[in-house]
């Protein structure tokens, strides 16, 4: 259990973060009630504490509730809402420079949209993330998105230079 009293500690946001979105990753397809239970409720103690803390430091913390949000309403099968959340988690870590986890909310709206089968949604979502883990510098996550995601990371091909003279519209 993580004390109010150590949130001076800067690793347990960090921990209450990723452990919510670890036991929403594995607690998906899991057919035990108990465990289910057991999940919803560390998941919204995090939760709490995460509200918490984004109303005090909005900037550092507002972006991980609403990305823990988003997959919460994903499991719950809410896509309006889903939606509507991985975008603003999404908005909040890029308009305050948390490059890690912006790559990694665009990652996990990819994953949604893909599950989802909108494909060209997933596809945008996909190269913000490949863009923002590089950018990141990390390489070892770019080449796995490149493994497992080649078919819609593909490079575009370059448009054929237009002919001179021309303008916007006109044709010859």
């Amino acid at each position: 259990k993580y004390s109010d009293a150590v949130i001076g500690f800067p690793y347990i946001p960090i921990l209450c973060f990723y452990d919510s979105l670890a036991r929403l990753a594995v607690g998906e397809g899991n057919p035990n009630k108990e465990s289910g239970q057991l999940l919803s409720s560390r998941i919204t103690a995090n939760q709490e504490k995460m509200k918490k803390w984004a109303r005090s430091a909005p900037m550092n913390y507002q972006h991980q509730f609403e990305l823990v949000e988003a997959e919460r309403h994903r499991v719950l099968g809410d896509r309006a809402h889903a939606m509507d959340e991985y975008d603003r988690a999404i908005a909040g870590a890029k308009e305050n420079g948390h490059l890690r986890e912006e790559a990694l909310a665009n990652e996990l709206a990819a994953q949604f949209y893909l599950d989802w089968g909108k494909e060209r949604v997933a596809q945008a979502y996909l190269q913000d993330a490949h863009d923002g883990y590089r950018r990141w510098g990390a390489s070892a996550k770019v080449r796995q998105l490149e493994q497992r995601y080649a078919r819609w990371l593909a490079p575009v091909p370059d448009l054929p230079d237009r002919p001179t003279g021309l303008a916007g519209g006109d044709t010859p």
